[in-house]
């Protein structure tokens, strides 16, 4: 679990520490991310690329990865998206 929100934060502050023309803060992340009103709420999910446990299978299919990224079953916390 720490090695999750670890991941997360990471990749949520990596924009703001290191420079480059693609460094922006977190509030202006959020306001940029939201294309209407009504979208408001980030919801955070992980997909690993790699398995920690099964090294023989370091390749996944870009199709999976996706549709892990997009399911429920890997997002960071429950809500109801409907």
């Amino acid at each position: 679990m720490n090695n999750i929100v670890a991941y997360f934060l990471l990749n949520l502050t990596s924009s703001s520490r290191f420079p480059g023309s693609l460094n922006v803060d977190v509030n202006e992340l959020c306001t940029s991310l939201v294309p209407y009103p009504k979208l408001h709420f980030l919801v955070s999910s992980v997909t690993p690329l790699h398995s920690v446990f099964n090294t023989s299978n370091l390749s996944r299919k870009l199709d999976y990865m996706f549709s892990d990224a997009f399911s429920a079953n890997h997002q960071l916390t429950q809500s109801d998206v409907k």
